[in-house]
């Protein structure tokens, strides 16, 4: 009996628990993400594309990439609350690539 009770409070802890959770969740402000297409000069490999993705995925406010090699493209998904455009360019250029944005 006494073990029932205890898993019951443990039980009802997790749904006070998810409950909170969720509570907070639905007060953040919401993300707004922007997706940004560039062209990159200089790239000649697929090693060249994984670099990139690399030092960019080290910063903060990158939500994903997406390199095309051959293709010489890429699609940046950020967050322009942490990291702005200028920043992305800095970023490529960095690595040792140039970046020129998509119309």
């Amino acid at each position: 009996m006494k073990t029932a009770k205890i898993i019951l409070a443990i039980a009802s802890s997790f749904i006070l628990l998810s409950f909170i959770s969720i509570q907070d969740s639905s007060q953040q402000e919401p993300q707004y993400n922007k997706i940004v297409k560039l062209k990159i000069t200089g790239m000649t490999c697929g090693g060249c594309a994984k670099t990139i993705s690399k030092a960019l995925d080290k910063k903060d406010g990158i939500v994903s990439t997406d390199i095309e090699y051959p293709g010489d493209k890429t699609s940046v998904t950020y967050n322009p609350k942490v990291i702005t455009l200028e920043e992305i360019h800095a970023c490529i250029k960095k690595a040792g690539y140039r970046s020129t944005v998509i119309k």
